[in-house]
């Protein structure tokens, strides 16, 4: 803390008999920190020597460390009345009377505190507190304690202790406008719990539908997607517009911008996007949450009190924010304050572990390992692509090995043939097949990107359907609400050598075709990035569609290379494969489909001499 070490261990030990080791081992504890301990042998000390203010001082100070803030506070103002009526130096009390507050999250109440106790014989002692507060707190909460932005901190602090949550060793951190994190000010041992917010704190669904809007939009029977997320955008744009309410230190620490979202992005910013499927899910989105806020407002006119741009913004801010737990084994969507300031990591998984305690009705945050002093605490949103953090977080992670394309298949409507497919798979002819997920990394990915290779492999087939459909169709299922049928699940693996390249011909095509559609290339994408000027949407934009580029050339490169080895013997095309420099995100393919079928498979379209070669092997 601010203070020196110990308050007055000297005047402790002088008043204490010679050879007592009580104190000794108060301050073994507190080194150690543990202050729950020490608090235990100071109280038993306190109670034979009421009238020693040092012990007062330390007992306070054993108090705050375990977060009794109150009693801390009548303690050393117990202290000081002792000194004050032995006329001894209080310096050391106030001292501690400032880490309290400290402790407490309370530093102007810290600097009032001392300007309150400037006197002539103190004055630059206690000025050289006052700035060495302001020093510290520039340092751990990026803010001058001055600043709006740091008063509404202190606000929201003091709303969660009220609110009855516990913290311990943490403090948010101002980084930009909007953005904020949280750190360990202390370390956090590994399996420390230093996070438990109440039910009272926490927002559901319900909190939404328990307001008046809430229950006449529930009235309504309105059709809304994610309806969850609608209910707690509700519940906090209602807060929001109440003057008096008690969620305001909540509500005022809500983001206000959401530029950061490509749903907000700026017309020159979307012109980044061009080429990629993200522009038409920025748009589709927009449109339909366009749509939806009508349809709200025409079933329940009172819902008009929100714009449709709050609306729009607060069910994205939503999304970004909400956990999914587990309350007395029912799935809920929840907004926990200050755990939702938690920012992402990927390479910080298992850093916590947080989930709901029935028992406590509560969530509660544990450290699954230590984390140091200083270090930002976070959590890992779950393995994503690029495409789901950007558009549902505003943010994306370099070089994210789950990076991801969508890509529409079509059925050729003009011939019968196709229709016979359309009709095997229940999808009409003129429809896409379905938008399909390309995984850049096959790995624990391959299973997608075995389905999508399947398809190709099916619009390329040539011989009998009825051998597809009896060996690798899945029987039709029929919808209970509709009785339509649904997409059957269709898996083809390798069906022979001719089909294969004409599958690995088509992925050319279909990428070579997406790579088109950007008006920059992949190496201007690379060349962009290395300037450190770039704005953050900028910068996430060209780091997007390299991603995207990036999936698109190692379509080729794979086609290329598994279309030479097909060519080859099975010797050949291993001895092709491990002359490449390093392993490609698409080995999976190569070597869990591609070798092992150029020892299985022959075809009569290959010459005589090949089919031999490849027995032989």
């Amino acid at each position: 803390g601010i203070n020196a070490e110990y308050m007055g261990q000297k005047e402790l030990r002088s008043s204490m008999k010679e050879g007592d080791g009580t104190i000794k081992k108060v301050e073994e504890l507190m080194k150690e920190k543990a202050y729950r301990e020490a608090l235990v042998e100071v109280s038993k000390l306190v109670s034979i020597h009421k009238e020693d203010p040092a012990l007062r001082r330390l007992n306070a100070l054993c108090l705050s460390k375990t977060h009794e803030y109150e009693e801390a506070h009548s303690e050393i103002n117990q202290a000081l009345e002792l000194e004050k009526k032995n006329n001894l130096d209080p310096m050391q009390s106030i001292c501690t009377k400032v880490d309290i507050f400290w402790d407490q999250e309370e530093i102007n109440e810290a600097i009032k505190f001392l300007q309150a106790n400037m006197a002539d014989g103190s004055s630059t002692v206690i000025g050289e507190k006052i700035e060495e507060i302001k020093k510290r707190c520039k340092e751990e909460y990026g803010l001058e304690h001055t600043q709006d932005e740091f008063v509404k901190i202190e606000h929201f602090m003091r709303w969660m202790r009220r609110g009855l949550a516990t913290y311990k060793n943490v403090r948010m951190k101002y980084y930009a406008p909007d953005f904020r994190g949280v750190h360990a000010c202390e370390s956090i041992a590994e399996h420390e719990i230093f996070l438990n917010v109440p039910r009272n704190l926490i927002i559901t669904p319900q909190s939404g539908k328990d307001t008046p809007i809430g229950q006449k939009l529930l009235a309504s029977k309105v059709k809304i997607t994610w309806d969850y997320l609608v209910y707690i955008a509700v519940f906090l744009l209602t807060e929001m517009k109440k003057p008096d309410s008690t969620w305001k230190p909540f509500t005022d620490m809500y983001p206000r911008l959401v530029n950061g979202f490509p749903l907000f992005y700026s017309e020159d910013e979307k012109n980044l996007l061009k080429g990629s499927p993200m522009i038409d899910q920025i748009h589709s989105e927009t449109e339909q949450m366009k749509e939806e806020y009508k349809r709200i407002v025409t079933a329940v006119p009172e819902f008009s009190m929100f714009t449709e741009d709050e609306y729009i913004k607060n069910k994205v801010l939503v999304i970004s924010r909400i956990f999914f737990v587990k309350i007395k084994g029912v799935t809920e969507r929840i907004m926990v304050p200050l755990a939702d300031m938690f920012n992402h990591h990927y390479e910080k998984v298992g850093q916590t572990y947080w989930h709901y305690n029935d028992a406590s009705d509560s969530f509660v945050v544990t450290a699954q390992k230590k984390i140091e002093k200083g270090d930002a605490i976070c959590e890992n949103y779950g393995v994503k692509p690029n495409y789901r953090f950007l558009f549902y977080y505003g943010f994306l992670i370099d070089n994210n090995m789950k990076n991801t394309v969508y890509i529409k298949l079509y059925f050729n409507k003009d011939e019968t043939r196709e229709k016979v497919k359309g009709a095997m798979v229940g999808t009409k002819p003129e429809n896409t097949i379905k938008t399909f997920k390309y995984y850049e990394h096959f790995g624990d990915n391959y299973s997608k990107n075995r389905k999508f290779l399947g398809f190709l492999r099916f619009l390329e087939y040539e011989g009998d359907l009825s051998e597809i459909s009896a060996k690798h169709l899945i029987p039709p299922e029929k919808s209970a609400e509709t009785c339509a049928c649904k997409t059957r699940k269709l898996r083809l693996p390798f069906l022979s050598f001719a089909n294969e390249r004409k599958m690995l011909e088509r992925l050319q095509i279909i990428a070579q075709a997406c790579l088109k559609k950007f008006p920059d290339t992949l190496e201007t994408d690379e060349a962009l990035l290395k300037d450190p000027s770039l704005s953050y949407n900028v910068r996430n934009c060209i780091v997007y569609r390299l991603g995207e580029k990036k999936i698109y050339a190692d379509m080729i490169k794979m086609a290329d290379l598994a279309l030479e080895m097909l060519s080859k013997t099975y010797a050949g095309a291993c001895a092709q494969y491990k002359a490449l420099p390093s392993k490609p995100p698409y080995a999976y393919y190569i070597e869990k489909e591609l070798l092992p079928a150029t020892v299985s498979y022959t075809h009569l379209t290959l010459p005589t001499n090949r089919e031999v070669q490849i027995a032989v092997v």
